[in-house]
């Protein structure tokens, strides 16, 4: 695999004036791989959002290399580095960020805008590529106020998709959203890294969220201290699911290709094919509430 993020023995020293210093970050070395999906953990004050800013450009570090996509950023000049993260890095946030007085779609082309790589017309197919992919087709025209926090969410990651960025970076994605509109970020953000094979670096303090990670990587004090995957029984617990839900999936679609199977063969017997819809159907409303459950619409 090719390196998507390079950290060679970097730290990052706020001077706050006089003698008074804040390390923030003390010789990490860090190595993400092109298509992982990986969360960064640790207490409040350990470097987490400043390592993520190093990566992201947003910050330089005081000592180090930093690698991403191949190309060395670490002594960059700002307008360079501008460019940089407008081609190669998406940026998804706890509170969305997204401008109030553009719809979804135009937030969305916001950043294609920018960049100046496209034609408008390419813009907006793209715009509403990306908002079909998270399951906002229907929401292209709305307004911030006028979507759920989940729905903001959505637009801000296709946001962050719109220029195809090598990486993309999410600090607390799941952060401003109770636990159910969570889960569906991480379901989306999960189909993305491997669809797409997307790389995903999140910052969380949420132990759920990072088990539905390929890698933890634990911070303390301006290190990192530990790199640990989901447990078997986690992972075992996900992969099992993922198979009932394609087992599901797999039946409801055999259900609707059978009911208009039944509706041709049968249809001279008025009696035996309300008996057949019958059961189908409730066969088939047993399978939505399965799914449903399992957090998957049908």
């Amino acid at each position: 695999m090719n390196k998507a993020v390079d950290l060679i023995d970097v730290t990052k020293v706020y001077n706050l004036g006089g003698e008074l210093r804040i390390q923030a970050l003390r010789g990490v070395d860090l190595t993400v791989e092109k298509g992982e999906l990986v969360s960064i953990m640790g207490p409040s004050g350990c470097g987490k959002s400043t390592l993520l800013n190093i990566i992201g450009g947003l910050d330089n570090p005081s000592d180090g290399r930093v690698i991403i996509d191949g190309i060395n950023i670490t002594n960059m000049d700002e307008g360079k580095l501008a460019a940089f993260r407008s081609e190669r890095i998406g940026f998804v946030f706890q509170f969305f960020n997204l401008v109030p007085m553009l719809t979804a779609l135009e937030n969305v082309k916001l950043p294609m805008v920018f960049a100046e790589r496209l034609p408008p017309t390419k813009m907006k197919k793209r715009a509403v590529r990306l908002l079909s992919l998270v399951g906002l087709g229907e929401r292209l025209h709305h307004l911030p106020n006028q979507l759920s926090g989940g729905q903001q969410q959505r637009v801000a990651m296709a946001r962050a998709l719109a220029n195809e960025p090598s990486l993309v970076i999410a600090d607390e994605p799941t952060g401003n959203l109770d636990s159910e509109g969570g889960l569906k970020i991480m379901h989306f953000i999960q189909h993305l890294n491997e669809t797409m094979d997307q790389t995903f670096i999140l910052v969380t303090h949420d132990s759920n969220v990072a088990k539905m990670t390929q890698r933890v990587i634990h911070m303390l004090d301006g290190r990192v201290i530990e790199t640990t995957q989901p447990s078997g029984e986690a992972a075992t617990k996900q992969a099992a699911s993922q198979a009932q839900r394609e087992l599901l999936l797999a039946e409801l679609e055999w259900l609707r290709k059978s009911l208009r199977l039944e509706e041709m063969r049968i249809a001279k017997e008025p009696e035996a094919y309300n008996e057949a819809v019958t059961e189908y159907v409730s066969r088939w409303k047993r399978l939505k509430l399965s799914l449903r459950e399992l957090g998957l619409e049908a």
